[in-house]
């Protein structure tokens, strides 16, 4: 049994290709941001620290709903979508956030460890 999908008029229509370019570009753009507080620890105060990890939650935040975005994208276009060269080039982005994401809670917690 098929579902009935229908557009209602609040329903924002998305280029799949736009949008896979927009969340990667956020991903890469998270990383760096990520990378840039591990290279400012040395130098940063304990304060001056969360600060920048608040902001990064909060683009953490941003990267959850567009994830969510992406999942409801991907059950309309089905699985055919994964293999792609936009899906790929997705998860090489996300992938290298989430390394740049527990290299800094390795140095975090070892900055902790110093304390």
């Amino acid at each position: 049994m098929q579902s009935k999908r229908t557009i209602t008029p609040n329903t924002q229509i998305t280029d799949v290709a736009q949008f896979f370019a927009a969340i990667t570009e956020e991903y890469e753009y998270f990383e760096g941001s990520v990378l840039q507080i591990i290279n400012n620890i040395p130098t940063c105060s304990p304060q001056e620290i969360q600060a920048q990890c608040s902001k990064i939650g909060e683009q953490r935040n941003k990267l959850a709903i567009m994830d969510e975005q992406m999942f409801a994208i991907i059950d309309l276009a089905g699985n055919e979508i994964a293999q792609t060269p936009m899906i790929q080039t997705y998860r090489v982005a996300f992938a290298r956030a989430t390394m740049a994401c527990n290299n800094l809670y390795q140095k975090l917690q070892a900055l902790r460890a110093t304390m």
